[in-house]
């Protein structure tokens, strides 16, 4: 199934990784582009430094940004996978991050495509699809 993905311009890569997200979703990060867009240390360097001096994000969970559908592993009724994930959170800063919840928790597989560009019926056939695959299959259970 191909779900026409174009290859990405140079000019393209450098309009998307410069669109980010600043005080208000029309801002963007950093403000500053850095002065060489083809050497990958200088951007590292001067992308790190801008993000050192945010000081408080969005919610990024809920972005404006363009939709996509996922396929997505869910571990919200996996206890074990839970107790795991809150006894490494527990480890972390307490400020900085953006904790997944519990009812949140799962592994991301691969992206299907954006939703501008899948048409309903393709996203319904390849659902259909991979239940049907996954026919006999035993539940994936996490000890």
């Amino acid at each position: 199934m191909s779900l026409g993905a174009n290859p990405v311009t140079d000019e393209q890569r450098v309009r998307v990784r410069l669109v980010g997200v600043g005080s208000s979703y029309s801002s963007m990060f950093p403000a500053d582009p850095p002065e060489d867009h083809e050497d990958p240390v200088g951007i590292a360097v001067h992308d790190q430094a801008a993000f050192e001096r945010v000081e408080r994000m969005l919610c990024h969970w809920d972005r404006p940004h363009r939709r996509s559908y996922h396929w997505m592993i869910t571990l919200d009724e996996q206890e074990p996978a839970r107790a795991l994930s809150r006894r490494c959170q527990q480890l972390l800063p307490a400020e900085g991050l953006d904790l997944v919840p519990p009812e949140s928790l799962h592994l991301t597989v691969r992206r299907l495509g954006y939703v501008d560009e899948v048409p309903v019926p393709t996203l319904r056939a390849a659902a259909r699809a991979v239940g049907n695959t996954a026919v006999g299959s035993s539940r994936f259970v996490c000890n």
